[in-house]
């Protein structure tokens, strides 16, 4: 469960699942059950595959 609410949020099924495997959580989990501990834990592991894109950034192409 946990790593389809991630790949909604742009994170792929497989950083998903190393993210979870990381933080030792199960990936059958729900989102909404996680504590603020967890939230946080799961957000460090992902690392830059969880960072939004930035509005309005330049283009450097």
């Amino acid at each position: 469960v946990l790593p389809g609410a991630l790949r909604d949020a742009g994170v792929t099924r497989e950083q998903a699942v190393q993210a979870c495997a990381a933080c030792g959580l199960d990936t059958q989990r729900r989102l909404e059950t996680l504590s603020a501990a967890e939230l946080l834990a799961l957000y460090a592991a992902l690392g830059p595959a969880a960072a939004p894109p930035l509005q309005g950034a330049a283009d450097d192409s």
